[in-house]
């Protein structure tokens, strides 16, 4: 965790996204208990980034939703969520939580 915010606690845009990439895969790894690759990880994102866009824009394609005003939306909520907690920091159990949800849920995180 203190790896991660070492890298993510501030300003990350301007890390490459190899390196972001190469930062997250242990976590997603520890997490679902496999050994991925980077590039593993890279592709699995954006199949699930692809997915909620398809989602987003509906059957009928009325909207038109891509991967930039996705990432807006997402930066849009945390920045919502960061402000209701009053701070920048997202506490660990959130990691377990999430997971926990998945199971849950049974949404496999494929």
């Amino acid at each position: 965790m203190q790896n991660l915010l070492t890298h993510f606690g501030g300003d990350y845009e301007n890390l490459p996204d190899k390196e972001i990439y190469a930062i997250m895969t242990p976590l997603f790894n520890r997490c679902e208990g496999k050994e991925n690759s980077p590039d593993a990880l890279r592709k699995w994102i954006n199949m699930k980034v692809d997915e909620i866009i398809d989602l987003l824009n509906g059957r009928t394609r009325r909207s038109n939703y891509d991967q930039e005003t996705l990432k807006i939306l997402a930066q849009k909520y945390y920045a919502a969520r960061e402000e209701a907690i009053g701070t920048d920091v997202i506490p660990e159990e959130s990691f377990s939580n999430s997971k926990q949800m998945l199971v849950s849920k049974k949404i496999s995180p494929k």
